[in-house]
């Protein structure tokens, strides 16, 4: 979907989020040989009516213990794709409303 994509008669919103993805099997041997293994996320815009918009993707190294979510100390690409995301909705007149618990929930309006 298209970030410009989407009517309505109210504003439109959407919140970003964070989404494991399930790669090839090449990629999950690939990324699994690393010294913790490694998963691959992206950032998805959700809209109220479900549509996604999704970001670039990028790896991070898994947690063997407790929190699975990357951080930005463990995955160097991960700031940059949420920037990327968020570009791409502010030039399609998205504007941030509300900032939720992690560095990344923002919520949207246009």
């Amino acid at each position: 979907m298209h970030p410009t994509a989407g009517s309505g008669s109210g504003p439109e919103r959407l919140t970003i989020v964070l989404e494991p993805l399930h790669g090839s099997i090449f990629k999950s041997i690939v990324n699994a040989l690393g010294p913790m293994g490694a998963g691959t996320w992206r950032f998805v815009a959700i809209t109220g009516t479900g549509e996604r918009i999704e970001g670039p993707t990028f790896v991070s190294p898994r947690n063997l213990g407790g929190d699975q979510t990357p951080h930005p100390e463990w995955a160097p690409e991960m700031p940059a794709a949420l920037a990327d995301l968020q570009q791409e909705l502010e030039q399609a007149a998205w504007r941030k409303v509300e900032k939720g618990k992690e560095f990344w929930s923002w919520t949207y309006r246009r």
